[in-house]
């Protein structure tokens, strides 16, 4: 079977930081993700991590509700330094 494949590249200069490895592991594993669903045919479904491990979920699951960082969070206070 011939397939097309397109890779993009994320445009570092809008962002506040520089990628580092794992943004692009992580970002090679979700594309690996997205291609293998297309050759399944699974499509409305969003590539996601998950529970630690690269998964899909559909779409609906994806949007059902908001998924906010709180303020008070240690992932914030982190960012902040």
């Amino acid at each position: 079977m011939q397939t097309e494949i397109r890779e993009t590249f994320w445009d570092t200069c809008s962002a506040a930081v520089a990628p580092i490895a794992f943004d692009r592991i992580l970002a090679l594993l979700f594309g690996v993700k997205a291609f293998e669903l297309a050759l399944q045919k699974k499509f409305g479904r969003m590539v996601a991590f998950k529970n630690n491990s690269i998964t899909s979920v559909t779409l609906e699951e994806a949007t059902r509700e908001s998924n906010v960082v709180k303020r008070n969070s240690e992932i914030v206070k982190a960012a902040k330094g």
